[in-house]
């Protein structure tokens, strides 16, 4: 589902917010990332794989929101 863009500047809560679930969605990907090295059933691995790739889009979702927003991250 798309996401509307940013027009309006994001409230000081909402910066602190979304800035705490990109690091938390970038841990998730990252640890994901060590699991695929280390799982051996191929199951497993297809959804640890699906997990990271989800992490990943999500934070590049959040980055982009936050930049469009005027925040550097």
């Amino acid at each position: 589902m798309p996401t509307a863009p940013v027009t309006s500047k994001l409230t000081l809560a909402e910066q602190w917010s979304m800035y705490e679930h990109l690091n938390a969605v970038e841990c998730c990907a990252n640890k994901c990332d060590f699991y695929l090295n280390h799982v051996q059933d191929p199951q497993v691995k297809e959804h640890v794989m699906q997990c990271r790739d989800m992490c990943t889009s999500h934070a590049t979702q959040l980055r982009s929101t936050l930049q469009n927003a005027g925040i550097s991250v």
